[in-house]
């Protein structure tokens, strides 16, 4: 009732989530650095006891503690956000109102369909024959953010491999969740270099 335009809704929206979350993303961001710092402790310990698993992971246990670092403690913006993108999926996909409600005239004309700028004339495996540009941008924006934190040259292929499974699923998902979901990675990237 305050905001008629649900297109603007979602933007306020993300900057919200992303205003809310701010505090864990901040302690993650610091926790991601911190890892980052006893990589080189870490590989030595697994160049040490690589063929004692148990004695090695209690040993990484003990690095951890010493430097006060959770190696789980970077993933729990993103579990945070998991529910909601679920309840968002939902929200776009039922309700009635976002029928037909437009962003941009000629690209985004129904927030609770995919935005197809042309169908292709067959089918590809996983992809489907739509050509959507948000799940396309969303995986471009999830590759550069993945590039500003990714330091282990070992994870390289990560970069690439966990874009090319969103746009996989996102591509037939509703226009209104992949703006969201766009426009939340692009406000984490911009949160990123502020921090």
């Amino acid at each position: 009732s305050i905001i008629p335009n649900y297109d603007i809704v979602i933007i306020i929206f993300s900057i919200l989530v992303k205003v809310v979350l701010y505090p864990l993303t901040k302690k993650s961001y610091s926790s991601m650095k911190d890892m980052q710092k006893i990589q080189p402790l870490m590989a030595e310990i697994r160049e040490k006891y690589k063929d004692d698993a148990q004695r090695m992971n209690s040993e990484l246990m003990k690095l951890y503690k010493e430097h006060g670092v959770n190696p789980l403690g970077g993933c729990l913006p993103m579990i945070l956000q998991m529910p909601l993108l679920i309840a968002l999926f939902i929200v776009f996909r039922s309700t009635i109102q976002l029928r037909g409600a437009m962003f941009i005239p000629g690209w985004i004309t129904d927030l609770s369909r995919p935005d197809t700028i042309f169908t292709l004339p067959f089918s590809l495996p996983m992809y489907g024959n739509e050509f959507n540009i948000l799940p396309i941008l969303m995986a471009l924006t999830m590759i550069f953010q993945s590039k500003m934190t990714m330091q282990d040259p070992k994870q390289k292929m990560m970069v690439y491999i966990m874009p090319i499974f969103m746009l996989l699923i996102f591509n037939r998902f509703p226009s209104g969740l992949n703006l969201y979901y766009t426009l939340f990675n692009l406000f984490t990237i911009v949160q990123q270099k502020f921090i």
